[in-house]
């Protein structure tokens, strides 16, 4: 299974569970598939986007730098980005990469 379609049935996943992206703090993938969800004492406020459209985007840019799932080790949310890091090399210091996440567009 290639990275962007676990994390779309992990979206599918966490959200089946009533977590929404806005309550998340982290998911740190253990290896094997596993994943552990941090959440947020309380959910941030405002407008947030949807899990599956911020994970949509990890996985593009997974795919985009070769990034493989054994490789993928936490995403961190914020409240204007997300954090994906890396595993590195042995002797590296892991690699992070910064998406920035805007509100969704409000359906006036």
């Amino acid at each position: 299974m290639d990275i962007a379609h676990f994390l779309e049935e992990l979206a599918e996943e966490v959200t089946a569970q009533s977590v929404p992206a806005s309550a998340l703090a982290t998911l740190e993938f253990n290896g094997e598939n596993t994943v552990t969800v941090g959440v947020l004492d309380r959910p941030r406020g405002g407008r947030y986007p949807a899990l599956e459209s911020i994970l949509d985007d990890v996985g593009l840019t997974c795919l985009a730098e070769g990034i493989s799932m054994e490789e993928l080790r936490r995403i961190v949310f914020a409240d204007d980005v997300v954090r994906v890091e890396v595993e590195a090399k042995p002797g590296d210091r892991p690699r992070w990469y910064a998406l920035p996440i805007e509100a969704p567009e409000s359906r006036d």
